[in-house]
Formats: C-alpha cells, structure tokens, sequence
C-alpha cells in the first residue's frame, strides 16, 4: 500500500468534502492507496460519501474561524483559540514526524491545515497544500478592526511558505503565480441520478425541486413559511430537522440522512444558499442553478461571487431577501433556468498530479 496522509480543516465541511474528493478521484486511478486522514470532520462524513482505503485520526489539525452560527463569524472567540493552538506544540509536530516514518508516509496533503505542512517539513516528506485560500489571508479581512490577527498571519505565512507543492482550486481567492497547479472546481462524484433521488424522496420527475443548504455548520436559519408559499415547489432541506420528516412541501433532513449531498443538488432544478466552496463546486459539477446568499464579512465571499455570477449565471440574493416573500421572486427565476454539465472536475487534474509525484513520473 503506498500511504498518503491528509490533514483537513474541520470548519465547516466544505474542505472535508473537497478533500473527500480528491482522495475518491486518486483511488479511481490507483487502488494500491491508503489514505490517513487527520481532522476532526466527523467518521460519518466521509462513510456517507463512500470513501474507502482510510484511517480517521481524530485530530484538531486547524482553528480556522470559530462562528457563531452559519453565516456569523466569532471573532474574540477566534483570537482565543488562535492564542491557544499556535505557535504548534513541537511536541505534536514530533509526534506526527515519527509517526508518518512508521507508517512510511509518501506525501502529505493539507488542505489549508497548517499543522500537516509543519509536520512534513519535520519528517523531510514531500507536502502539498490545497487551497483557494490560505487562513493568513482570511484573517488579513479582520486586522482593521482587530489587530491582534497580526502575529498569526506572520505565523501562517511563513508555514504555507514551507509546502512543497503548491495547488490552487478555482475560484481562488488570492491568485499565486507561483502555484504548481491550477484546477477547476473540486467536486464529490456524483452516484445517484436525478430520477432515483427522485423516486427515493417521492418527487414527481415533473415537479421542481430546489435544495435550501446552509453548509456543515449547523443552522436553524430557514425561512420555512415562506417556502411553504410555493406549493408548487418541493424544497429540500438539508440540515433542517434533527430527523427527516416532511411538511406540506417542505423535505427536512438531518445532517446525515443517508442522502449524499451531491445527489440531492444534481437531483434538484436550483440550490439556495450560503456562498460557500463545496456548494459552489457541487453546482458548478452537476450544472445546478444556484442562488447565493454571501457573507458580508469573510473575505472568501466577494471572489466566490464572482466567478458564482460571471462563469456560472449565478444569482446574489441578499439576506433580508432570504426571510421574506422577495425570496420566491429569485426560486421563480432560478428554476426557469436550464441547467448545464460542467467542463472538467479538479479533483482529476489533482489526482493526476498527485499520481505522477507517487510513480516518480515527476520527482518526489
């Protein structure tokens, strides 16, 4: 077995889901691979998204941003944690070097997790970051109104600065010229199709569906009476119940449900909601209308917009206008939209570059 680790920011599971995609992508190319996965995304995510050839290590790799709820960031409880976990216990860093030499660790994966980086860089392994941002440069956002941000970006920067290879997934936030890599937008497959979700979920093939997500934090922020204004519509609700259960056109869903996330969107004519990377890349993938509610205040929002609108058709839709009847408006508009198969998954142009450094077709 050749043995790769994968360190991944828990915030949120938009980079557990990228992640998740990469390593199906290389395990379709190459069978001989056993991943050994470091965060604290739970087992389940990955169970659900039918990863096989992995190891969970419970382990928090990363601090990111703590929030408050889905769409609000907790910045004095962000600068404690940040106080708390850097500089890197050397220890730690010791420990994980001793153990990828164990385990004969090929490469190290990281995507925006620092604690991979310095972890291979102690080993004297090969390290490859992930990112269409880094968190120094998410933490730049906040230094007007909190400068205590300052010596953790220092920090960071000069972590990312030891990475060997570097990969950059559209849409990036802050474009590097100096990026081995750049891909389009990284995908989870897609396993079911639009009508076996369907008839799973019992929605007429005729009927429009649109997905309401909110991503993997948790959320009661749904405008469920509104939505129950469009009776023409089913809405499916991923996160919005802590057991599945149906409401007039409403479908709610726990977290884990036993649908895929990716089925669900590719089964529905329009997705709604947190601008976020994995939803984004999973419109982008199944060719999904989508409309977008942005985060005024982190700074991987306006470039996600952008190419949301310029290379997707997406749609903004402002947050007043998420609680009340404007809402409808914009689910008339965007299911009016045909949808369209997207060019190429980054997760196969990763694949292939990670493959060529494992066989030696480029030097490790």
């Amino acid at each position: 077995m050749i043995r790769i680790a994968y360190f991944i920011t828990p915030h949120g599971f938009g980079h557990a889901a990228r992640a998740t995609a990469v390593m199906l992508a290389c395990l379709q190319k190459c069978q001989d691979l056993w991943f050994e996965v470091y965060t604290t995304v739970p087992q389940w995510f990955f169970e659900d998204s039918r990863l096989i050839n992995y190891t969970i290590h419970p382990l928090a790799c990363d601090v990111g941003m703590v929030q408050k709820n889905s769409m609000e960031e907790d910045i004095p409880a962000t600068i404690k944690a940040l106080q708390y976990f850097y500089p890197v216990n050397k220890q730690l860093i010791e420990e994980l070097s001793r153990e990828f030499s164990e385990k004969e660790i090929r490469a190290v994966l990281c995507d925006v997790a620092p604690l991979g980086i310095l972890a291979a860089h102690q080993a004297r392994i090969p390290s490859l970051l992930i990112e269409n941002f880094t968190w120094d440069w998410i933490y730049e956002g906040y230094l007007s109104e909190e400068p205590d941000f300052q010596p953790f970006i220092e920090y960071l920067q000069g972590v990312y600065r030891q990475v060997i290879y570097h990969i950059q997934t559209q849409p990036a936030c802050s474009v590097s010229t100096q990026a081995d890599l750049n891909v389009f937008p990284v995908s989870r497959p897609i396993y079911s199709s639009r009508e076996e979700i369907r008839k799973s979920l019992t929605i007429p093939q005729d009927v429009p569906a649109v997905l309401i997500t909110m991503g993997g934090i948790e959320s009661n922020q749904f405008p469920f009476e509104v939505l129950k204004k469009m009776p023409n519509v089913v809405f499916i609700v991923p996160g919005g119940a802590k057991t599945p259960y149906k409401q007039a056109n409403l479908i709610l869903l726990p977290h884990r449900s036993g649908y895929y996330h990716t089925d669900l969107m590719n089964a529905c004519d329009a997705v709604i909601g947190k601008l976020g990377y994995s939803t984004l890349a999973e419109a982008y993938w199944t060719g999904t209308p989508y409309g977008f509610i942005p985060r005024a205040r982190f700074r991987e929002s306006p470039p996600l917009a952008v190419f949301a609108k310029e290379t997707m058709g997406g749609l903004e839709i402002p947050m007043e206008s998420f609680w009340g009847e404007p809402l409808l408006s914009f689910i008339e508009y965007l299911i009016q939209i045909p949808k369209k198969n997207a060019v190429m998954n980054g997760s196969e142009q990763i694949a292939d570059f990670l493959m060529g450094l494992v066989n030696q077709k480029t030097p490790l």
